[in-house]
């Protein structure tokens, strides 16, 4: 089985994460689907979509747990 995997870098910018995550959630679009579309690693689609799940958040800051 061959995948698509894109050889440079990109920076997935926010928009592109809050879609990744409808088409997914929302229209239940697979990630191998998903993959193949956007040309992304299947790595990437999976840990956007899996952070989000965690944490509710769709960018990629991390925030400190201020305790008080």
């Amino acid at each position: 089985m061959k995948f698509n995997v894109t050889e440079t870098y990109r920076k997935i910018s926010h928009a592109e994460r809050i879609n990744l995550i409808y088409r997914h959630l929302v229209l239940k679009i697979t990630m191998r689907k998903l993959q193949k579309d956007c040309q992304l690693n299947y790595n990437s689609i999976r840990n956007i979509i899996d952070t989000y799940r965690k944490t509710g958040r769709t960018n990629k800051k991390n925030y400190k747990t201020v305790l008080l």
